[in-house]
């Protein structure tokens, strides 16, 4: 999922292992443990632009990184500690900045969300993030200028426990997206995908992002740091569990719309829009392209009706078959993809697990995921990925898509 909801995560977990014997740090190695898996990300600084796409979610996703990185890191970190460095103001000013910077890009993306819903500026979210933020940074501005850090010899046990739940999550949660997580590198590149619940889903996060401000604003040991935390742990898993269940519901729909359309096919998935879990796009395989459509909670109809059928005209692609981005790249769109000729070499390649920003799978241009290949004398190139704007019309049309307004 997103990095802010994988920073959550990670910091519940350091609570969960860590809290009562070290405070809100706890929370914060936590918060660090579980962004650390997205830092294959740094990859495209090193990679040409089609390997760092294959290695994001790959080998630094796997249960075999998120084993052995926490051996490292525990005892890293305590020898850290054991030098006393934490006690220093300089580094202590540092993480205030950090701890700042991160708040302010969280509010930012709640912001953001809250105003994508209610299509005006939400005034009270803002002035309770606002309030929010003022109130803690000061509690803790007073902390730093005026008491000496403290914190417990935490034994390198509970340190290697911090890391490894708060980086192990990190994949387990990825791989319920659509994008796909190789959980079993080095073993398999078998890419696990459920499809459960969006990259970004504020239901599952926001909850429990508040949960986790309740806690920082408790003192160390106190026992209302167990109850919120629990309480967080409480709300999520449950919303998670919610999903899980939508997604069997949402299937049995999507299967039941291809019977009633006798469409024979091979495969088929179901995904969650952006934002929700209400709204699902789904897609099936046949022998000569795919067929997909849209259902959501909300809507009056009893299933994905009607169909949109797609021509995937993959043939197009095969005097380039032994090629590794020809090779690779449907493995990445896990065999949904279509291709266009545009003309003078160009191709214009489609991943279609993603669907469409607009409804119109047949509209190329809202198409949300696609990138252009180009033949360089006989071999293929990617030398663009672009994406769909957002333009206020389709925001508009995907609101009101999500609660049924449209069908």
């Amino acid at each position: 999922m997103d990095s802010i909801t994988q920073v959550v995560l990670g910091a519940a977990c350091g609570e969960l292992v860590a809290g009562k014997k070290m405070g809100n740090r706890a929370m914060i190695w936590g918060g660090i443990g579980g962004t650390i898996s997205d830092l294959d990300v740094l990859a495209n600084v090193f990679m040409d632009p089609v390997n760092a796409m294959m290695f994001h979610r790959g080998p630094m996703h796997s249960l075999m990184f998120a084993s052995l990185i926490p051996l490292l890191l525990g005892p890293l970190v305590k020898k850290l500690y054991d030098r006393d460095w934490y006690q220093r103001k300089f580094w202590q000013w540092i993480g205030f900045g950090l701890g700042i910077i991160l708040y302010s890009f969280s509010a930012f993306v709640i912001f953001f969300l809250s105003k994508l819903v209610a299509g005006d500026t939400p005034w009270i979210i803002t002035l309770f993030l606002l309030l929010t933020g003022v109130a803690f940074f000061y509690a803790r501005f007073q902390k730093i200028k005026n008491h000496p850090s403290d914190i417990s010899n935490v034994p390198v046990k509970i340190w290697i426990q911090l890391f490894f739940w708060s980086i192990f999550t990190h994949p387990l949660l990825d791989s319920l997206t659509t994008y796909g997580t190789q959980l079993f590198w080095p073993f398999s590149d078998y890419r696990v995908s459920i499809s459960s619940i969006s990259i970004v889903d504020p239901l599952y996060t926001i909850p429990f992002a508040l949960s986790l401000l309740a806690v920082a604003l408790c003192v160390r040991g106190h026992q209302w740091r167990r109850y919120f935390i629990i309480t967080g742990v409480c709300i999520s898993s449950a919303y998670m569990l919610f999903t899980f269940w939508n997604k069997l519901h949402i299937n049995e729909k999507f299967k039941n719309s291809l019977v009633a359309e006798h469409v024979h096919f091979k495969n088929y998935m179901t995904v969650p829009t952006i934002l929700n879990n209400a709204l699902w796009y789904g897609i099936a395989e046949t022998d000569t392209g795919y067929v997909c459509g849209y259902y959501s909670l909300f809507d009056d109809k009893i299933d994905f009706r009607p169909l949109q059928f797609i021509q995937h005209n993959h043939q197009i692609l095969d005097p380039y078959r032994n090629q590794y981005l020809i090779e690779k790249l449907p493995w990445f769109s896990d065999g949904y993809y279509k291709v266009i000729s545009s003309g003078l070499g160009e191709y214009d390649y489609y991943d279609l697990r993603f669907g469409s920003m607009r409804g119109n799978i047949h509209d190329h241009e809202s198409i949300i995921f696609k990138m252009k290949l180009l033949d360089r004398d006989g071999q293929i190139e990617l030398i663009d990925e672009a994406r769909p704007e957002n333009k206020k019309e389709d925001i508009e049309w995907f609101k009101q898509r999500i609660f049924g307004k449209i069908q």
